[in-house]
């Protein structure tokens, strides 16, 4: 923190100068807020890109799956267990098909998708 000037100078003078300094205190406290709110984006743009490719790996899985169901035939315990998913809390969702289960999955990802763009926006990466 700066100073405020003494008495060897008028007191206009004085004024302007402290005005000058406290703006300027003002500014740089406003950018220090900003560089941590700039890194807090960061960190979040980090999290939701590692929770993006986690999905993605997901979907993959389940797709691969998919296929090898389609091309064994007759499958209705598969076909059951992958109408269900694990959520990040550890829950289980049934869903009544497995379209459905892929629709909620694929609905996620977008969500993931969009809340990454809003972060990129607002930490002005695009």
């Amino acid at each position: 923190m700066a100073k405020e000037v003494g008495s060897n100078f008028n007191r206009d003078f004085r004024n302007t100068i402290n005005e000058n300094v406290a703006e300027q205190n003002q500014l740089k406290q406003s950018t220090e807020k900003n560089t941590l709110d700039q890194q807090e984006l960061e960190g979040k743009q980090v999290e939701m890109e590692s929770l993006l490719l986690e999905y993605l790996s997901t979907q993959k899985n389940i797709q691969t799956q998919v296929n090898n169901l389609v091309l064994s035939g007759d499958s209705s315990i598969e076909a059951a267990q992958a109408r269900s998913r694990t959520e990040r809390n550890r829950t289980v969702t049934n869903h009544d098909t497995l379209k459905a289960r892929l629709d909620a999955t694929d609905q996620d990802i977008f969500n993931l998708l969009e809340r990454l763009e809003r972060l990129e926006r607002l930490s002005g990466g695009g």
